[in-house]
């Protein structure tokens, strides 16, 4: 089971995304599973350094489906060898 351990605002000096909807929290989370379950034993994943990707503050005018590009550094840590 993944657990969220951790977020934050990205840091206000982030980029913005393409369309200046601000950039996506910063993420802690944690394969809980003993053993782990997920693939090759990762166990801990960052999400740092966001740009863009927040949702919209409203729907109104949007598409029915749309998507919000984003762009993150992902550290992905396993058990020790």
């Amino acid at each position: 089971m993944v657990s969220k351990r951790a977020d934050q605002d990205a840091p206000k000096t982030a980029c913005q995304g393409t369309k200046g909807e601000g950039a996506v929290k910063w993420l802690y989370l944690t394969d809980d599973a003993v053993p782990a379950l997920s693939q090759g034993g990762v166990n801990t994943v960052y999400r740092i350094v966001t740009a863009g990707g927040n949702k919209p503050s409203t729907c109104q005018g949007q598409n029915k489906y749309f998507e919000m590009p984003y762009a993150a550094q992902y550290w992905v840590y396993g058990p020790k060898a």
